[in-house]
């Protein structure tokens, strides 16, 4: 077998051997339509090789172990791990290590090498490649996980201007996607952990919600993070319009150490049987994570690794609910609770008047229930209770509230049955009652009676049926339907202008509302206890012991006032 040596590093202590080299095909198949493109014979043979011999040739390029380390992921792994790569050799000379290649293009290794080595003259690097080694070379960054090495990015995208006018050129753009946006952020540079967070920024934490009984104004507001500034503008590439999450990852190093004091999920993955528990003393561990906020993440890491200089304060309220998912997931509550005031009791957004449901009090409720402020739940699960329509007029997407919305629809199918149930109630007593109680007066209990069966056929006859589980109707609007239940004329009032068209807590002890007084207030007292407390109580996580230890002691009234109909503004 013939062997050429090329030498990157003349003084190098690693060689690459490629095998069977140029014979990987990236050619797309079938071919593009009406496409007679065919690749241009390779002018950049830096390294001559027979296409015909290509199966008794090797490759051997000395190169610097350090520089491939510092500008390559997979090579940081391969050479500080337990690979049989790391292995130094036992012949020859006792430096010098050796790694496998296969079938890459001999030209677009040979440029990949030189400008991780800073061999980035125009001898060494061409500006204007043909189509053909651009795809090779991509394929190589890929594959290596060399994206950020020096001047790549952006020599790049210059080559890729050559495609812009030919059929190809779509193919090339997407091979040039392949080479994925990758961010580093180092939050320990001694850390023994790599979190890579693949697709970032692909998690859809908004929820729709939808109402067929006074429809609120449409929400508009997309929820956006607060800007990256200070440490986190590394991340301003993920947020800009146009970039694929899922053709881009962000590398976090950081402290085993850290990560098992803080967070339970990370101390059983990392102590447990998990794969990622498992690696020899001196390698990198890494740790793959999805889909989560990029920023939203870094902000978590960094207050578990106590990186507090710079983690905003005045955060926006989409940007609260995404640490929020993290913290949760991660169960790292106690890490992260001594900014529970300044995110969210403090927080505009939060604060903000808010009388109708919407998908910021939904936001709200999920961020006070992961930080265990009462205040906030309180408020936000009695705007849920009123004006929720059903669990089916709720998509909340990849928010995890799930639970604690569980809680608040059973109690909201409660309450509707037991208002439903004082109209029942209240026609079998007056059907037995011969005059009313006031006055004893049997006309004014017959019409009493007359409104009521009016009122019930009403409700029986509404195009959706009011029927359990009460899907399309809040509580608020049953609870409205009552109220607005038109009088009978007082006949035994001295003053005919005494007539009270609506039911009010002031109503003649005779009247439906007079008779239905005392229940009713039942039902808010109820309102009031469930929002208080039910929301924490019946969640079934483990971390609400943590949360009720360190929740807000600040009670305050949820039932306060009249019940409302203005449509919920998520504009402050």
């Amino acid at each position: 077998m013939k062997v050429i040596r090329h030498d990157i590093d003349p003084k190098g202590d690693l060689l690459i051997v490629l095998k069977r080299p140029n014979t990987l095909n990236l050619m797309p198949d079938p071919p593009i339509e009406h496409d007679s493109y065919r690749p241009p014979p390779p002018y950049y043979r830096r390294i001559l090789v027979d296409p015909s011999q290509n199966d008794n040739i090797e490759i051997e390029f000395r190169v610097s172990s350090s520089k491939m380390i510092r500008s390559s992921a997979f090579f940081e792994r391969m050479l500080g791990g337990p690979w049989k790569e790391a292995v130094q050799e036992a012949t020859g000379s006792p430096q010098l290590r050796r790694v496998s290649a296969t079938d890459w293009n001999t030209d677009a290794l040979t440029i990949v090498l030189n400008i991780i080595h800073d061999r980035a003259g125009e001898e060494y690097v061409p500006q204007d490649p043909n189509n053909f080694l651009l795809v090779h070379i991509a394929a190589i960054v890929d594959y290596y996980h060399c994206h950020k090495c020096t001047h790549i990015e952006a020599a790049m995208w210059q080559w890729a201007q050559n495609v812009t006018f030919h059929p190809s050129g779509d193919i090339l753009r997407r091979s040039e996607d392949t080479i994925m946006l990758s961010i580093s952020y180092e939050i320990d540079p001694g850390g023994d952990i790599e979190l890579v967070l693949n697709k970032p920024n692909n998690q859809e934490i908004v929820p729709l919600l939808q109402f067929t009984q006074d429809p609120p104004d449409i929400d508009l507001k997309p929820f956006d993070n607060s800007p990256c500034t200070g440490r986190y503008s590394v991340f301003q590439e993920l947020y800009r319009t146009g970039v694929s999450p899922v053709d881009s990852e962000v590398r976090m190093r950081v402290s085993s150490r850290h990560l098992i004091l803080a967070s339970r999920t990370f101390q059983s993955m990392l102590e447990g049987p998990w794969s990622e528990g498992t690696s020899s003393p001196q390698s990198l561990r890494q740790i793959d994570a999805s889909e989560w906020d990029a920023m939203a993440f870094a902000i978590v890491l960094d207050i578990i690794h106590g990186r507090h200089l710079e983690i905003p304060v005045n955060m926006s309220l989409g940007l609260v609910a995404r640490v929020s998912t993290v913290v949760d997931y991660y169960q790292c509550h106690e890490a992260l609770h001594v900014y529970r005031q300044s995110w969210l009791s403090e927080n505009k957004e939060v604060k903000a008047p808010m009388d109708r449901l919407c998908s910021a009090a939904l936001l709200c409720l999920y961020a006070g229930w992961v930080f265990s402020d009462k205040t906030t739940i309180s408020n936000m699960a009695r705007l849920t209770l009123l004006h929720s329509e059903g669990l089916a007029q709720i998509d909340t997407y990849d928010l995890p509230i799930g639970g604690i919305l569980d809680n608040i629809e059973n109690q909201r199918q409660h309450l509707i049955t037991e208002s439903l149930q004082l109209l029942d109630t209240l026609q079998g007593q007056l059907v037995k009652e011969t005059s009313c109680p006031s006055e004893q007066e049997a006309q004014c209990t017959a019409l009493t009676l007359g409104v009521l069966v009016r009122v019930k056929h009403k409700i029986s006859s509404f195009s959706t049926p009011l029927e359990h589980p009460y899907d399309g109707y809040s509580l608020n609007s049953v609870l409205r339907t009552i109220a607005n239940i038109e009088e009978p004329m007082a006949l035994h009032s001295n003053n005919m202008k005494s007539r009270t068209p609506k039911w009010s807590k002031t109503s003649r002890p005779c009247s439906i509302g007079g008779r239905l007084k005392e229940s009713i207030e039942g039902i808010q007292s109820e309102i009031w206890s469930f929002c208080m407390r039910d929301p924490l109580e019946k969640t079934s996580k483990e971390e609400t012991r943590y949360r009720m230890n360190f929740g807000d002691t600040k009670l305050i009234d949820v039932w306060s006032g009249p019940l409302s109909t203005t449509n919920c503004s998520d504009t402050e």
